[in-house]
């Protein structure tokens, strides 16, 4: 009994979180067009632009070089940019500045450091014979640190001042790469992988006193990758394991002039990049958690603190976020080797700001007698693509005229579901626009305007209420996102919704819970037919049959319709879009399937059975142009005949593989 209660009370609090959600202004992740075709290192804004720089080449079928401008809708070339990685970028004077491996823009020689002269790239002082790092600005001076000994002709080790026309050393400078500088209470810092500045040991950071490089305590034992001054103290990260000699301060820490501390019970993983936003100190890099509880805040490489506690901005990124720049008081830009941001597609850079929203308004009725429906909540969702959550984008209660209006949806590839109030008062199953008890046959939508007339037809629940009997167990789902190693308690593991019919009429639902559990109540005996389905996952059907006892311990795994092995990008792109047959045919149970994107745009390819059930969900996402390669898996289906079909715009194409087990 106590079980029962549990997971009815997590089942009412899944319900509760959905009903907390009211309509306010909208921030979110947001793409930058089609992005890029190989990580962002740095983001600056020069004069209204934003600036990106990093090892890509492309952005989308416009060369950039490694360096490119947003114009507001697109990304365009800075002449003729860099023939190799620019790591870091700064502002001196009004002047900006691009530090890195590269030796030449187009046919000039810039070695490593350059400036935009309005034109293209020239280079500063005969630049450095080693890799630019970082750079910082402080009034008329500017810091470099890198993997040098030589820059504008001046010997200095891996760490220089630049006041405009001459480069100074710096103290002894230190004896390897300097990665971040930052000032602190009047002082600059440096963190990197150095050990020694002369005779003096400086383990991976320093303070310079104005004449040599100083040691913060016993300093860290691994690579810090950045340097913040925020609220009073000084935030490390890195990829080191212990701060002061501290093995519980592992990957960021603050220094407050005399000592080390953990900041917020820690994160898991290395951070990269750190800024300051709208008053929070705001991380990036390959951490998954914050905070030391076993149930803190899973953030996913992205996490904002504000001194006191942390919070996540949407779902994160899907892998290492390596830059974070704060472009304006409401515009966040996030830098890396990721291709999600917040769930949805982009390819190694995104914003954080407020974004287009739009309504969707209409009409809840019974299915079958066309009666409005007077109570319960109308949701507009989609899915994470990187951790598979459902998001819940907006919400609405439905007027007791059964009419529901969401007020603000941004603007997005949406689903629209109607739920009853709670799990234990039930009069009709949850059900997908337009009347779908199973997501598969839902219609989905991209918003780009108000929408109306979306009426819902929900499956009403006939039951006597006080029959003796449930059903329980888990509804489990097999994937896990990349960098995790179990999902057990995630919040991504929740909203399975499993539904009973008994002669063909519906009688109890229940939606799953962070650990996968689900509970079905009042049940009499009988066989029932079950279905359980859940965004993102192929549906299943089986039979279970209820004689005098409680159902316990039933399982039910759900495989993931996004199944390939693997998805390569190759940046050949087509004359027109293109479906090539797949490789080997007949296959089991891996085949290859080719496909080529002229133009940025919303992709979907999926794969159908002789009756046309769509069976498998591939790609289903914005791809920037190319030429895609997708080993699918078709682990999970008997042999047989298949269907698969590429569709973009107005463009459709179906081609036919066997499976043979």
């Amino acid at each position: 009994m106590k079980t029962i209660s549990k997971i009815l009370i997590i089942i009412s609090i899944f319900l509760i979180s959905l009903n907390s959600l009211n309509a306010q202004v909208v921030n979110g992740w947001t793409s930058l067009n089609s992005g890029f075709n190989g990580e962002v290192n740095a983001v600056i804004k020069f004069d209204t632009l934003l600036i990106a720089a990093g090892s890509f080449t492309y952005a989308g079928t416009t060369p950039v070089n490694r360096i490119a401008y947003w114009n507001g809708s697109s990304w365009q070339p800075m002449g003729d940019g860099f023939n190799d990685t620019v790591y870091c970028l700064a502002l001196y004077q009004g002047i900006l500045l691009a530090g890195g491996k590269f030796t030449y823009s187009g046919s000039t020689p810039v070695s490593r450091f350059a400036y935009w002269n309005g034109v293209n790239w020239a280079g500063v002082m005969g630049g450095a014979n080693g890799e630019i790092r970082t750079m910082l600005t402080i009034n008329n001076n500017i810091y470099l640190g890198g993997s040098f000994t030589n820059v504008g002709g001046i010997p200095v080790n891996n760490i220089a001042k630049f006041d405009g026309t001459t480069t100074f050393s710096m103290g002894s400078g230190l004896n390897d790469k300097v990665l971040a500088i930052e000032e602190y209470g009047g002082s600059i810092y440096a963190g990197g992988h150095f050990t020694f500045s002369g005779p003096n040991s400086v383990s991976k950071i320093a303070r310079f006193n104005g004449t040599n490089w100083v040691p913060l305590g016993t300093g860290v034992n691994d690579y810090v990758y950045s340097l913040k001054n925020y609220s009073g103290k000084l935030y490390v990260g890195g990829k080191f394991t212990s701060a002061g000699g501290n093995n519980n301060i592992k990957y960021l820490a603050s220094w407050n002039g005399s000592g080390w501390n953990a900041v917020g019970g820690g994160v898991d993983n290395e951070v990269n990049a750190m800024t300051v936003f709208l008053g929070y100190l705001v991380i990036g890099g390959q951490f998954l958690r914050v905070g030391p509880q076993e149930d803190s805040n899973y953030v996913n490489r992205v996490a904002k603190w504000n001194g006191t506690s942390w919070s996540n901005l949407s779902t994160g990124a899907n892998n290492r976020v390596k830059a974070l720049y704060t472009f304006n008081d409401s515009s966040l830009v996030a830098g890396g080797i990721f291709s999600t941001l917040g769930g949805r597609m982009s390819y190694f850079i995104s914003m954080w700001k407020k974004v287009v929203t739009y309504s969707i308004s209409g009409n809840v009725k019974y299915y079958g007698t066309s009666n409005p429906v007077t109570s319960g909540k109308v949701y507009a969702i989609r899915l994470d693509l990187y951790t598979k959550e459902i998001l819940f984008l907006d919400s609405a209660a439905i007027q007791t005229d059964g009419s529901y209006i969401l007020p603000k949806v941004r603007s997005d590839s949406v689903y629209i579901i109607a739920y009853p109030n709670s799990t234990t008062t039930q009069d009709y199953i949850p059900t997908y626009y337009p009347s779908a008890t199973i997501w598969e046959n839902a219609s989905r939508f991209v918003l780009t305007h108000n929408e109306t007339d979306k009426n819902i037809f929900v499956h009403p629940i006939q039951t006597i209420p006080g029959q003796p009997y449930t059903m329980s167990g888990k509804l489990k789902l097999n994937y896990l996102p990349f960098g995790y190693t179990s999902g057990s308690g995630m919040k991504f593991k929740a909203g399975s919704i499993i539904s009973l019919k008994l002669s063909g009429v519906y009688k109890s639902f229940s939606i799953s819970n962070r650990f996968e559990d689900y509970l079905v109540s009042n049940l009499a005996n009988g066989n029932y037919e079950v279905t359980v389905t859940r965004l993102g996952y192929a549906s299943k059907f089986t039979n279970v049959i209820v004689n005098n006892s409680n159902v316990v311990n039933f399982v039910i795994n759900l495989d993931t319709t996004y199944n390939p092995t693997s998805v390569t990008y190759k940046p050949e792109i087509p004359s027109g879009y293109m479906l090539s047959q797949n490789y080997p045919n007949p296959f089991n149970p891996v085949t290859m399937i080719k496909f080529g994107v002229p133009e940025f745009s919303f992709v979907k390819l999926t794969v159908t059975d002789i009756l046309g059930r769509e069976v498998r969900n591939i790609v289903n996402e914005n791809k920037q142009p190319g030429t895609y390669e997708v080993l699918f898996n078709a682990s999970g289906l008997t042999s047989g005949t298949y269907f698969y079909t590429l569709e973009s715009g107005d463009f459709r194409e179906t081609k036919k593989l066997v499976i043979i087990k």
